[in-house]
């Protein structure tokens, strides 16, 4: 452990997590996939890389759950600073507002909001007694823009771009960063349930003409969480092909 970075990568299974947890276990960090339910993708991460990548049960929403995994992590690490932490977990809900239930509304906002609170506020004692480390929040365009019929997503995602501006000052004189990725259309799951025309009507829009691929948007979570983004913190990065400009 001694001469790998140590980075915490929640929603670990889903498609853009665990794009980044491949990518920085590629590149020789010591990456903890927090992951909610999927065991077996989970495992298969591991198996892949199995002297980089350490998985653990996590619900981001349950302040327990969250406590428990840094616990893990600091006695693995044998308390040893922790380096980074990316908050990509997140779910969302298409449909119009109207139909959307208060169970829907609250899961959204605990997880893409809350849980990132609840991990970087978790992650924080070891980020601090290092004096070093980086933060980053996995938002989305609809933050800063807005999308009918996923209102309740983009709250969150505003949210999470407020967050990440406020945590910047907070803990700049600590010498830790915290910026965002903001992607825009990622071919993941969330881009798979989309109806046909609804696809259609949507790459229509982006300049280049496809979503981007989430081993794309990891290699820009890896530039962020690398010291040649040192003097970054407090930014929302937008990588969406032109769909935003």
């Amino acid at each position: 452990m001694q001469n790998k970075k140590s980075v915490v990568v929640s929603g670990a299974t889903g498609g853009i997590g665990a794009a980044i947890v491949r990518d920085l276990a590629q590149a020789g960090w010591q990456v903890f996939a927090g992951y909610r339910q999927n065991l077996a993708k989970a495992q298969a991460l591991a198996a892949a890389f199995p002297d980089q990548v350490i998985p653990i049960q996590v619900d981001v929403r349950q302040e327990a759950s969250v406590d428990r995994l840094f616990q893990v992590i600091d006695e693995v690490l044998a308390h040893e600073p922790l380096e980074a932490l990316v908050n990509a977990a997140g779910i969302d809900h298409y449909g119009l507002l109207q139909d959307l239930d208060m169970a829907h509304w609250e899961d959204i906002l605990a997880t893409n909001v809350t849980g990132s609170f609840l991990m970087a506020r978790a992650a924080l004692p070891q980020l601090i007694q290092a004096k070093h480390g980086s933060i980053l929040n996995i938002s989305s365009i609809w933050g800063a823009r807005g999308a009918a019929c996923e209102v309740a997503y983009s709250t969150s995602k505003g949210a999470v771009d407020a967050f990440t501006k406020a945590l910047a000052q907070e803990l700049a004189p600590s010498q830790i960063r915290v910026n965002a990725l903001a992607p825009g259309v990622v071919a993941t799951a969330m881009f798979d349930h989309l109806s046909p025309d609804d696809q259609a009507f949507t790459l229509a829009e982006i300049p280049f003409g496809r979503p981007a691929t989430a081993d794309e948007i990891a290699k820009y979570a890896r530039f962020l969480l690398s010291d040649e983004a040192a003097y970054m913190t407090g930014q929302v990065i937008t990588v969406a092909g032109g769909f935003v400009i």
